[in-house]
């Protein structure tokens, strides 16, 4: 059959198979439909079953009320009876004549003793009726009293008793129940259907079946009679016994709190539902097996196409473009095979383009990451000696005029510094060779670092810089540190360089899912929308920005933007021309660490360090540089070698066996790499630690220098203060007193005898002005330092007490140069002069 199917294309294939899968859902949904014909009328039976069963009880319900009327007409005339001293069995007989469904009817006396009965000569007569169910029953309950009676009424059968109390009369009727059996059964057999009646233990009452009245059946756990006793109808499907399945049908008689219960064959009931059902399963099959049939055809007509295909696309993935069309059976797969092939030759010859196009951008790339290293390093070298020597000055020269010709020079040859590194990392950026390095990092720290860095900047342009930290902030974040703080440093940078006036806030956030949110928001000159995204391109600035006034390369946010992407996060941004700009940054899963705090550097000021005897080799081969490092070297106590390459230094390190080699990378003769590993391999210059200075790497470079076998690292420019406390690893140092001077003792000599006014002003200083500097161990406010230093100043001049008014002196010059360093120096200088206060107090005569 499945050969005769028409075509061999593809399409006359798909036609085909697609009329029957049309035709194949109209199909299941005509069975549906008969299913749910189906499940209408079994539900249909079922309702019908309840309502014959809520019927049937009604019937039976109403020939219970009727013996309940007889028992109250009966009890009510025998009152009357007994008042007029009239004939009760006469009654009896006459009412039980009018209502054959009673077999008998008696009454009872006080006693509970049979007096009267319904039967002429009745044997009954005088039977104690006391202990019977029926007589205590009445006495206990007002109104009626149904019982089954064990004793028979009439013949062998036994009946159902109804029994109420009158006065000091009890009335008791038995009802036949062969009569109820019949009249039940009378009522099933018009139905069709098997009928019972049930008291609640499950003793049948009346039955539809002969010779069922009064045997216990075991059907209280059916769970429909169960339902039906707490009075509600019932139905469903049960299987007995005999394997045999019946509708069930339950509903409650309540007059005399029994049950009816139907039991209607289901292979009778259900049979057209059961044929309908037969059909569906036949037409069911029919359809599932056409269906397999044509999905059988459809896989072999088209797995060996398919399957060449796919071995066809594999090679194309390999990268094997040399292929051929092949036969593959039908039509459209043979057009396919060859449109492949063309297509595959397409790729090849593009992608020889691409590679070709590769290699020139590659070559481009390193030409410029070249030049860039090139450029840095010759920047560098003189830029080493200009901050160098600049720094050396500026803790020579004591003219403030003249110091602050220094510190522009010293800025001026940072912002060289900076514009270099950013270069730098943006080329590294654009290749992919920029790498994050997770620290442990206390971000507080990092934040009040920035808060410090432009608060004078912000003091001058009268701007409130607010920073809000979370209080409930972790300790430590498992982050880039150097990295965060660029990203911080240019955001913040931008908001004080565009805000003339108003505010700036920085609000920092650590969300519960490891989320780091910064937010800056200024209110300066504000960005014009269609301008937000460029920004970020390197070299770019806002249209109409006037460089002469806010300067700039243009480098920040694009290095921003990279590096919060290189974290996986996002940078955001909203700005309104005039009003300000709001920058959001997110960095996503940041791990919070609460049990680690991050090391802090220990921070050296050269003007304090003194090593003990030591001989240190400097391998440059620039003089300037070699002589800078001469000069801060000597004054710290150490004795200086030089070497112009590292041929000189392998010379010089095995004749004096220095104890630290500061070693530069590019030199004539024998660069640094070669002259290191040569010292290493030397068993008797191996150990000498050997610190890398150089002007070819950034910071971000330290790792691989090290990995190189450098003990150190060091770049140029050279600070100071790094380069003292990368020494005091391997030499031992003897830090000099940074506290008083002589001139300030000379001031504490000079002071007057007045030993109770100095005890007055050192009172002073240690309540007043002493809590004021514990606050500023955590924090130094800026503001609050300069409003400190002043008002020592003041304390000084009114007492004509030189040590202090040269102490207040010096730190406003601090705070007003921003010179954050010695600012702190100053601070913790404070307490060494009340302790130089006390000792002198001490020394005075009493």
């Amino acid at each position: 059959m499945l050969s005769c199917w028409p075509g061999r294309s593809l399409k006359n294939i798909l036609t085909s198979s697609l009329i029957f899968l049309v035709v194949f859902p109209g199909i299941m949904s005509g069975l549906l439909t008969l299913n749910k014909i189906a499940s209408n009328m079994e539900n249909e039976i079922l309702v019908s079953n309840l309502v014959m069963a809520k019927s049937l009880s009604v019937q039976i319900d109403e020939i219970l009320s009727q013996a309940e009327k007889i028992v109250s007409v009966t009890g009510e005339a025998a009152l009357n009876k007994v008042a007029t001293g009239s004939d009760l069995d006469a009654l009896l007989i006459g009412i039980a004549k009018a209502f054959p469904a009673f077999s008998r009817l008696n009454i009872l006396d006080s006693q509970g003793i049979i007096s009267h009965s319904s039967r002429k000569h009745d044997s009954w007569i005088g039977y104690d009726f006391s202990r019977h169910s029926s007589y205590l029953g009445a006495l206990n309950k007002e109104g009626f009293c149904w019982s089954l009676s064990h004793i028979p009424v009439k013949g062998n059968t036994p009946g159902i008793a109804v029994s109420r109390m009158f006065d000091s009369l009890v009335v008791l009727g038995y009802l036949d129940l062969a009569d109820l059996s019949r009249n039940v059964g009378i009522l099933a057999s018009e139905a069709e259907v098997r009928v019972t009646v049930l008291d609640r233990k499950g003793t049948v009452v009346a039955s539809s079946e002969h010779g069922m009245a009064e045997q216990r059946l075991n059907l209280l756990n059916i769970p429909y009679i169960r339902q039906a006793l707490k009075g509600e109808f019932a139905s469903g499907r049960r299987y007995d016994e005999k394997g045999i399945e019946s509708i069930v049908s339950v509903d409650e008689i309540v007059t005399a709190d029994l049950v009816t219960v139907i039991f209607r064959d289901a292979s009778k009931a259900l049979a057209p539902v059961v044929f309908i059902r037969k059909i569906l399963m036949i037409s069911l099959f029919v359809s599932c097996l056409g269906t397999t049939l044509v999905f059988i055809y459809l896989y072999r007509s088209i797995k060996l196409p398919l399957t060449a295909l796919s071995s066809f696309t594999d090679r194309v993935a390999q990268g094997h473009y040399d292929l051929q069309a092949g036969n593959w059976g039908l039509e459209d797969f043979n057009h396919l095979s060859h449109n492949f092939v063309l297509m595959t030759r397409a790729i090849s010859a593009r992608e020889s383009a691409l590679e070709d196009a590769r290699k020139e951008a590659e070559a481009a790339t390193n030409a410029k990451s070249a030049f860039l290293a090139n450029m840095s390093h010759e920047i560098r070298t003189p830029l080493n000696a200009v901050t160098g020597f600049s720094e050396l000055l500026s803790s020579l020269v004591k003219d403030e005029k003249q110091k602050q010709y220094i510190s522009a020079i010293k800025n001026a040859g940072k912002n060289l510094l900076t514009l270099i590194n950013d270069i730098l990392d943006l080329s590294k950026m654009e290749a992919g060779k920029a790498e994050l390095k997770y620290t442990c990092s206390d971000l507080r720290a990092v934040i009040y670092e920035i808060e410090q860095i432009f608060a004078l900047q912000t003091s001058r342009k009268n701007i409130r810089f607010i920073v809000e930290v979370d209080a409930d902030f972790p300790p430590a974040l498992m982050i880039d540190e150097i990295r965060l703080r660029q990203i911080l440093l240019n955001i913040v940078g931008n908001a004080v360089k565009f805000t003339e006036n108003g505010t700036i806030k920085m609000t920092v956030t650590f969300m519960e899912l490891g989320d780091l949110h910064i937010i800056v928001e200024d209110s300066g000159i504000g960005i014009p929308e269609d301008e937000i995204m460029t920004i970020f391109d390197s070299f770019k600035q806002q249209a109409g920005q006037e460089n002469a006034q806010y300067g700039g390369t243009g480098l920040g946010l694009a290095i921003c933007k990279r590096v919060v992407e290189m974290m996986n996060g996002r940078i955001l941004v909203e700005s309104s021309p005039g009003k300000g700009s709001c920058f959001e940054v997110i960095i996503p899963d940041v791990q919070a660490l609460f049990d680690e705090v991050p090391l802090l550097e220990k921070s050296f000021y050269h003007e304090d360090i003194r090593f003990e005897n030591g001989k240190i080799l400097v391998v440059d081969d620039i003089e300037s540089n070699r002589h800078l490092l001469n000069e801060v070297l000597c004054k710290v106590n150490l004795d200086v070698l030089h070497a112009q390459n590292g041929h000189e230094a392998l010379l010089i390190a095995g004749e004096h066996h220095p104890d630290v080699i500061l070693m530069d990378i590019r030199m004539p003769v024998m660069n640094g790499f070669e002259a290191l590993e040569k010292i290493k391999n030397n068993p008797v210059t191996q150990k000498i630690p050997v610190i890398a200075v150089t002007a070819s790497s950034s910071v971000m470079d330290k790792p691989d220098i090290i990995k190189r076998g450098f003990d150190g690292f060091l770049a140029k420019p050279v600070e100071i203060d790094k380069l003292l406390a990368e020494l005091s690893k391997y030499l031992p140092l003897t830090e000099t007193d940074s506290g008083l001077n002589e001139e300030h003792k000379k001031a504490i000599n000079s002071l007057s005898g007045d030993r109770i006014k100095i005890s007055q002003i050192l009172a002073t200083l240690e309540s007043d002005y002493m809590e004021q500097w514990r606050s500023f161990k955590k924090r130094q406010p800026i503001d609050k330092v300069k409003l400190f230093g002043e008002n020592i100043r003041v304390l000084g001049l009114k007492n004509d007490i030189e040590l202090l008014t040269q102490y207040g002196d010096n730190l406003v010059n601090y705070v007003d140069n921003f010179d954050i360093l010695n600012m702190r120096l100053a601070i913790a200088e404070f307490k060494k002069i009340i302790q130089e206060v006390k000792s002198m107090i001490q020394e005075m005569n009493p």
